[in-house]
């Protein structure tokens, strides 16, 4: 694990401007978004920790109607956005916080982290706090970008696939650790956080999946 940034600009003023600009569309998401979809069986209690304005949860919505779905972000922006879709609970909460969402202990089916880690002081205190909201046999999801393969000026860690598999080994006793190719592009955007595009196909993301 490379800390790559001294600085980090991941505050609740910034995300709260970026959620409110518009500028973030889903993007190389779709894809994702979709293998991470698949995964999902219907009627299972689902988390979503820093799930953006809510791309993901509401494509699990759609095509798995019977799950209760719950999403976490920490700015105004994104919770009013997230309480337009009523299929999907929000919660205002910080997730570098200790027991974050306290009352959730071993109640969730499903927990995921997609593009999360990277953008905080200590990603490995988070691994191991999704392994608490699971239920005995959940799954989590994790995605992060691979090594420097998506650079951004958000990012203060890069990993490799063993980085993220020393944390999920600490706490699940499954786990699946490997790269994966998007199959399209970053987005570009225009605030300056350093997003470039990259060629289709090429490894850019690792996957960890790990069975409580």
């Amino acid at each position: 694990m490379k800390r790559i940034r001294n600085e980090n600009i991941n505050t609740k003023e910034y995300w709260g401007n970026v959620h409110k600009s518009g500028q973030m569309v889903e993007g190389d998401d779709w894809l994702k978004n979709s293998v991470i979809t698949n995964h999902i069986i219907d009627d299972s209690r689902v988390l979503e920790i820093g799930c953006g304005i809510g791309w993901l949860l509401s494509r699990i919505a759609t095509e798995k109607p019977y799950c209760k779905l719950v999403g976490i972000e920490f700015t105004d922006s994104a919770i009013e956005k997230l309480k337009q879709d009523r299929r999907i609970e929000a919660i205002r909460a910080d997730i570098t916080q200790d027991n974050f969402l306290p009352n959730g202990q071993e109640s969730f089916d499903y927990v995921i982290c997609s593009e999360v880690l990277e953008h905080l002081e200590d990603p490995a205190k988070l691994v191991k706090e999704i392994f608490r909201l699971l239920v005995r046999g959940g799954m989590a999801i994790i995605t992060a970008p691979y090594r420097d393969r998506v650079p951004s000026l958000e990012h203060i860690w890069e990993f490799d696939i063993a980085d993220i598999k020393n944390m999920m080994d600490g706490c699940f006793s499954q786990c699946w650790v490997y790269p994966w190719a998007s199959g399209s592009s970053v987005y570009e955007v225009a605030d300056g956080c350093g997003r470039i595009l990259y060629p289709p196909g090429e490894l850019n993301v690792i996957w960890g999946i790990g069975v409580k």
